[in-house]
Protein backbone atom coordinates (compact mmCIF):
# COMPACT_ATOMS: atom_id res chain seq x y z
CA UNK A 1 0.00 0.00 0.00
CA UNK A 2 2.89 2.29 0.61
CA UNK A 3 4.44 1.57 -2.30
CA UNK A 4 1.23 1.79 -4.18
CA UNK A 5 0.27 5.58 -2.46
CA UNK A 6 3.53 6.86 -4.13
CA UNK A 7 2.43 6.00 -7.60
CA UNK A 8 -0.77 7.59 -7.03
CA UNK A 9 -1.46 11.12 -9.14
CA UNK A 10 -2.35 13.97 -7.11
CA UNK A 11 -5.36 16.62 -9.10
CA UNK A 12 -1.75 18.89 -9.65
CA UNK A 13 0.25 16.30 -11.07
CA UNK A 14 -2.96 14.93 -13.18
CA UNK A 15 -3.62 18.19 -14.69
CA UNK A 16 -0.11 19.35 -15.30
CA UNK A 17 0.03 16.26 -17.48
CA UNK A 18 -2.79 16.53 -19.05
CA UNK A 19 -2.46 19.38 -20.28
CA UNK A 20 1.20 18.09 -21.17
CA UNK A 21 -0.48 15.15 -23.05
CA UNK A 22 -2.90 18.04 -24.97
CA UNK A 23 -0.19 20.11 -25.76
CA UNK A 24 1.90 17.16 -27.91
CA UNK A 25 -1.67 16.32 -29.73
CA UNK A 26 -1.45 20.27 -31.04
CA UNK A 27 1.96 19.85 -31.76
CA UNK A 28 1.63 16.81 -33.38
CA UNK A 29 -1.47 18.10 -35.11
CA UNK A 30 0.26 21.75 -36.46
CA UNK A 31 3.09 19.46 -37.44
CA UNK A 32 0.83 17.32 -39.44
CA UNK A 33 -0.71 20.19 -40.85
CA UNK A 34 2.47 21.40 -42.09
CA UNK A 35 3.71 18.30 -43.42
CA UNK A 36 0.35 18.45 -45.28
CA UNK A 37 0.17 21.66 -46.30
CA UNK A 38 4.15 21.18 -47.48
CA UNK A 39 3.34 18.10 -49.48
CA UNK A 40 0.12 20.00 -51.13
CA UNK A 41 2.43 23.08 -52.21
CA UNK A 42 4.77 20.54 -53.58
CA UNK A 43 2.51 18.77 -55.78
CA UNK A 44 0.95 22.09 -56.75
CA UNK A 45 4.62 22.81 -57.66
CA UNK A 46 4.71 19.78 -59.53
CA UNK A 47 1.81 20.10 -61.57
CA UNK A 48 2.29 23.62 -62.19
CA UNK A 49 5.45 22.87 -64.05
CA UNK A 50 4.20 19.25 -65.62
CA UNK A 51 1.28 22.11 -67.13
CA UNK A 52 4.07 24.37 -67.91
CA UNK A 53 6.26 21.52 -69.62
CA UNK A 54 2.58 19.98 -71.18
CA UNK A 55 1.84 23.65 -72.86
CA UNK A 56 6.02 24.33 -74.19
CA UNK A 57 5.96 20.95 -75.97
CA UNK A 58 2.64 21.89 -77.04
CA UNK A 59 3.32 25.19 -78.22
CA UNK A 60 6.96 23.45 -79.43
CA UNK A 61 5.20 21.19 -81.73
CA UNK A 62 2.73 23.70 -83.58
CA UNK A 63 5.39 25.62 -84.78
CA UNK A 64 7.37 22.81 -85.58
CA UNK A 65 4.13 21.61 -88.20
CA UNK A 66 3.99 25.16 -88.90
CA UNK A 67 7.31 25.05 -90.17
CA UNK A 68 7.25 22.10 -91.82
CA UNK A 69 4.02 22.76 -93.62
CA UNK A 70 5.46 25.83 -95.16
CA UNK A 71 8.22 24.12 -96.11
CA UNK A 72 6.30 21.10 -97.70
CA UNK A 73 3.96 24.14 -99.42
CA UNK A 74 7.41 25.90 -100.55
CA UNK A 75 8.73 22.56 -102.37
CA UNK A 76 5.03 21.46 -104.02
CA UNK A 77 5.11 25.30 -105.11
CA UNK A 78 8.70 24.50 -106.57
CA UNK A 79 7.47 21.19 -108.00
CA UNK A 80 4.98 22.64 -109.82
CA UNK A 81 6.88 25.24 -111.06
CA UNK A 82 9.40 22.41 -112.29
CA UNK A 83 7.34 20.05 -113.78
CA UNK A 84 5.80 23.32 -115.80
CA UNK A 85 9.64 23.84 -116.90
CA UNK A 86 10.38 20.20 -117.74
CA UNK A 87 7.26 20.19 -120.11
CA UNK A 88 8.61 23.81 -121.72
CA UNK A 89 11.90 22.12 -121.99
CA UNK A 90 10.47 18.95 -123.36
CA UNK A 91 8.00 21.29 -126.44
CA UNK A 92 11.41 23.25 -127.33
CA UNK A 93 13.02 19.91 -128.08
CA UNK A 94 10.72 18.45 -129.84
CA UNK A 95 10.63 21.64 -131.90
CA UNK A 96 14.06 21.78 -132.24
CA UNK A 97 14.16 17.99 -133.29
CA UNK A 98 11.55 18.84 -135.96
CA UNK A 99 13.67 21.76 -137.01
CA UNK A 100 16.81 19.40 -137.90
CA UNK A 101 14.42 17.28 -139.78
CA UNK A 102 12.80 20.02 -141.66
CA UNK A 103 16.49 21.16 -142.96
CA UNK A 104 17.57 17.38 -143.17
CA UNK A 105 15.67 17.31 -147.02
CA UNK A 106 17.30 20.65 -148.14
CA UNK A 107 20.53 19.67 -146.90
CA UNK A 108 20.03 16.17 -148.96
CA UNK A 109 18.82 18.21 -151.95
CA UNK A 110 21.89 20.84 -151.66
CA UNK A 111 24.12 18.35 -151.80
CA UNK A 112 23.09 16.24 -154.75
CA UNK A 113 23.21 18.94 -156.63
CA UNK A 114 26.31 19.92 -155.64
CA UNK A 115 27.74 16.20 -156.11
CA UNK A 116 25.81 16.68 -159.81
CA UNK A 117 27.48 19.79 -160.66
CA UNK A 118 30.73 18.69 -159.53
CA UNK A 119 31.04 15.33 -161.46
CA UNK A 120 29.88 17.35 -165.33
CA UNK A 121 31.84 15.45 -168.08
CA UNK A 122 33.93 17.06 -170.50
CA UNK A 123 35.44 19.79 -168.22
CA UNK A 124 32.19 21.24 -168.30
CA UNK A 125 32.24 24.47 -166.44
CA UNK A 126 30.63 24.25 -162.71
CA UNK A 127 32.43 27.01 -160.50
CA UNK A 128 29.81 29.55 -161.59
CA UNK A 129 27.13 31.48 -159.98
CA UNK A 130 24.53 28.65 -158.99
CA UNK A 131 27.63 26.50 -157.58
CA UNK A 132 28.46 29.43 -155.37
CA UNK A 133 24.91 29.98 -154.08
CA UNK A 134 24.57 25.96 -153.82
CA UNK A 135 27.95 26.27 -151.67
CA UNK A 136 26.98 29.00 -149.66
CA UNK A 137 23.28 27.34 -149.42
CA UNK A 138 24.58 23.97 -148.09
CA UNK A 139 27.06 26.24 -145.68
CA UNK A 140 24.47 27.84 -144.69
CA UNK A 141 22.40 24.91 -143.42
CA UNK A 142 25.04 23.10 -141.84
CA UNK A 143 25.51 26.03 -139.78
CA UNK A 144 22.06 25.82 -138.95
CA UNK A 145 21.98 22.49 -137.85
CA UNK A 146 24.94 23.04 -135.92
CA UNK A 147 23.35 25.53 -133.92
CA UNK A 148 20.43 23.92 -134.13
CA UNK A 149 22.41 20.66 -132.99
CA UNK A 150 24.05 22.45 -130.13
CA UNK A 151 20.91 24.15 -128.86
CA UNK A 152 19.05 20.61 -128.84
CA UNK A 153 22.07 19.48 -126.52
CA UNK A 154 21.97 22.26 -124.64
CA UNK A 155 18.02 22.02 -123.73
CA UNK A 156 18.38 18.16 -122.97
CA UNK A 157 21.17 18.56 -120.31
CA UNK A 158 18.61 21.28 -118.90
CA UNK A 159 16.09 18.70 -119.23
CA UNK A 160 18.21 15.90 -117.10
CA UNK A 161 19.38 18.49 -114.84
CA UNK A 162 15.06 19.75 -114.60
CA UNK A 163 14.17 15.25 -114.00
CA UNK A 164 17.08 15.41 -111.26
CA UNK A 165 15.64 18.42 -109.26
CA UNK A 166 11.88 16.91 -109.73
CA UNK A 167 12.95 13.94 -108.37
CA UNK A 168 14.73 15.53 -105.19
CA UNK A 169 11.87 17.84 -104.90
CA UNK A 170 9.48 15.07 -104.59
CA UNK A 171 12.02 13.08 -102.33
CA UNK A 172 11.90 15.94 -100.15
CA UNK A 173 7.96 16.31 -100.35
CA UNK A 174 7.51 12.73 -98.89
CA UNK A 175 10.01 12.89 -95.97
CA UNK A 176 8.09 16.47 -94.98
CA UNK A 177 4.61 14.57 -95.21
CA UNK A 178 6.17 11.82 -93.53
CA UNK A 179 6.90 14.07 -90.87
CA UNK A 180 3.57 15.87 -91.06
CA UNK A 181 2.32 12.56 -90.55
CA UNK A 182 4.31 11.51 -87.41
CA UNK A 183 4.12 14.65 -85.70
CA UNK A 184 0.03 15.58 -86.54
CA UNK A 185 -1.52 12.08 -86.78
CA UNK A 186 0.79 10.04 -83.72
CA UNK A 187 2.58 12.25 -81.75
CA UNK A 188 -0.18 15.28 -81.44
CA UNK A 189 -3.23 12.79 -81.07
CA UNK A 190 -1.35 10.79 -78.30
CA UNK A 191 -0.64 13.97 -76.61
CA UNK A 192 -2.96 15.08 -73.36
CA UNK A 193 -2.61 17.08 -70.10
CA UNK A 194 -0.86 15.38 -67.21
CA UNK A 195 -2.57 12.78 -65.52
CA UNK A 196 -4.16 14.82 -62.31
CA UNK A 197 -2.00 18.69 -62.99
CA UNK A 198 -5.07 19.66 -63.35
CA UNK A 199 -6.74 18.69 -60.72
CA UNK A 200 -4.73 19.31 -58.45
CA UNK A 201 -4.07 22.85 -59.85
CA UNK A 202 -7.91 23.04 -59.17
CA UNK A 203 -8.00 22.10 -55.73
CA UNK A 204 -7.93 24.97 -53.00
CA UNK A 205 -5.11 25.37 -50.85
CA UNK A 206 -5.59 24.06 -47.07
CA UNK A 207 -5.80 26.58 -44.36
CA UNK A 208 -3.95 26.06 -41.21
CA UNK A 209 -6.40 25.39 -38.15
Amino acid sequence: AESAERCVSIPHSWARHSQENIGKSQACRAASERQCRGIADLLRACANEMWSQFIAVNAAFAARIREVTDVRNGLQAQLQGTIQEIADAERSAAQLRRAIEDKAAPMKVALTRLEKRARRQDMESCNDTPMIALQREVADLRESLSSLAHRLKSVESALIKLHSNRDKLESDIRVKENSLLIDVKRCMAMRKAPRGAQQLLMQPRRAMP
